[in-house]
């Protein structure tokens, strides 16, 4: 797991790189890496740009695999927090 930043237009949050089959059951490749982030990070900063069409929004919100419960991830949780925040959502 690693912690990362996103940013957007001079705002920046935080977010988290993790290995995909530690969150996703169905994963099996060990180098798929998915970005998780909290939903302030859609809310303040891509939807408006993502429903007006904005490609660069667009493309960061693609790469995004899960918008996170408020606050979760600028938390700054140990992996295992990760992992089990995963497997209460059953996706």
């Amino acid at each position: 797991m690693k912690r990362i930043t996103l940013s957007y237009n001079g705002l920046e949050y935080s977010a988290i790189e993790i290995e995909a089959y530690k969150i996703d059951k169905d994963v099996t490749d060990k180098n798929l890496v998915y970005t998780i982030c909290d939903i302030e990070f859609w809310w303040d900063v891509l939807e408006r740009p993502c429903m007006n069409g904005d490609k660069e929004a667009n493309e960061i919100d693609n790469m995004i695999y899960y918008y996170c419960d408020s606050g979760f991830c600028d938390s700054e949780p140990t992996e295992e927090q990760v992992i089990e925040y995963f497997k209460k959502l059953n996706l």
